[in-house]
């Protein structure tokens, strides 16, 4: 196979395998190993067995930030104690 596999902007390429009640099951192309089971409604639409999709990620700063800030706060109302 040629192209890219992964890259730090270009995603990794995954295989649709399977769907079976709504769960579709992709498999990373490449050097890469295991599964992921999305629902098929989180994915393009139109998506089938034994199309590729290209999958890729990007910190979320604002939400971490705002989940650290969260965790901070009940941290304090729980204090130190076991």
């Amino acid at each position: 196979m040629t192209g890219k596999t992964a890259g730090a902007s270009g995603g990794i390429r995954f295989f649709v395998d399977r769907i079976t009640d709504g769960i579709a099951t992709l498999i990373p192309d490449g050097p890469f190993a295991g599964e992921m089971n999305l629902p098929v409604l989180s994915l393009p639409p139109g998506v089938r067995e034994g199309d590729y999709l290209m999958v890729s990620f990007e910190i979320d700063a604002e939400r971490g930030k705002s989940v650290r800030g969260e965790i901070e706060a009940l941290m304090g109302e729980i204090g130190n104690d076991p």
